[in-house]
């Protein structure tokens, strides 16, 4: 349970400062605002935030393989 609350929260952190980072939050501050908000954003806005910044991949990806 806790290697699993632990990955859960690390994926958070780095779905959440990658967001953050994209949207041109200086670095520093990105990882501080990221510790932050991974405590207290709720599930679902986790979860469309994640699901952006996966569309936005693929979308990459599929630009490369043209």
């Amino acid at each position: 349970k806790g290697r699993e609350i632990g990955k859960k929260t690390y994926e958070r952190h780095t779905i959440l400062k990658s967001f953050l980072l994209k949207l041109g939050v200086d670095e520093q501050i990105a990882e501080t605002d990221c510790c932050k908000i991974e405590h207290v954003i709720s599930e679902e806005t986790f979860l469309k935030i994640k699901e952006f910044i996966l569309r936005r991949f693929l979308v990459f990806l599929q630009a490369w393989s043209l």
